[in-house]
């Protein structure tokens, strides 16, 4: 059994290397083999350069792990010269053979802790997709009431648009089973939009998702510039809605 965690980074030069130890730690005590998938997409920083440092640190922990007999990792990068987060996960989930897949955003928004648990609920057969919510529990939600607003009106014309049912559907941490890899593999957003219509699709196909609260820190690194623009980002969205129902009503 194994879960392939992918990480979707572009310039994340300053901050990948203590993100992938903080994700290393996260998933120690999964009990299955794992591994960690940086998809770099668009990336003109040195963020390969640092993660190809960061995997030689991690090489010998990884024998030394298998030797004693305790379920093995490894951390490794796919590259697309393109930018675009949705097409980065695509190509990380194509190229995975992992029983169970997933992704988070590499500042790490999410709570890397949370992904255990989830990992748990896809082996005990209890979804085939749990996601994670920042909209859920909102006391564990360390963020503006600006963003939160837009994120309730943003999942307000998802369910206008998409008739989904979820509360956040744009939360970065997601976690999958096989059958909905395939899935995810066959969407064709390649931005921030990805999430939208792999979760459309997941209804229409009558998959079964479950979303989980996750504590939230919007700002985890103070250095990191954040990529999203509320408005430009909130525009594209109601667009990308409107394809997404376009694409999805042809494929009935």
């Amino acid at each position: 059994m194994m879960f392939d965690l992918c990480v979707p980074a572009r310039n994340e030069g300053a901050t990948i290397q203590d993100a992938l130890r903080r994700l290393t730690k996260s998933l120690s005590d999964l009990g299955i083999d794992w591994q960690i998938t940086v998809a770099i997409n668009g990336t003109t920083d040195d963020t390969v350069q640092k993660i190809n440092a960061f995997e030689l640190r991690a090489s010998r922990p990884h024998r030394q792990r298998s030797v004693a007999g305790a379920a093995s990792f490894e951390i490794r990068a796919l590259e697309r010269p393109e930018a675009g987060k949705g097409a980065a996960i695509r190509l990380a989930a194509q190229n995975s053979q992992a029983d169970i897949f997933g992704f988070i955003d590499a500042d790490l928004s999410a709570d890397p802790d949370m992904i255990a648990p989830m990992v748990k609920k896809i082996l005990d057969g209890q979804a085939d997709v749990v996601i994670g919510s920042r909209l859920a529990d909102t006391r564990t939600t360390n963020r503006s009431w600006l963003r939160t607003m837009s994120s309730q009106f943003f999942n307000l014309m998802s369910r206008l648009i998409l008739g989904l049912k979820v509360k956040d559907a744009q939360c970065g941490l997601k976690v999958m089973n096989s059958r909905a890899k395939n899935v995810l593999v066959n969407c064709q957003e390649e931005g921030w939009f990805l999430d939208i219509e792999f979760l459309a699709k997941m209804a229409q196909d009558g998959f079964k998702v479950v979303e989980v609260p996750v504590p939230w820190i919007e700002f985890l690194y103070t250095m990191r510039q954040s990529q999203v623009r509320m408005f430009k980002d909130g525009l594209g969205a109601i667009k990308a809605m409107w394809r997404i129902r376009h694409r999805l009503k042809n494929h009935v």
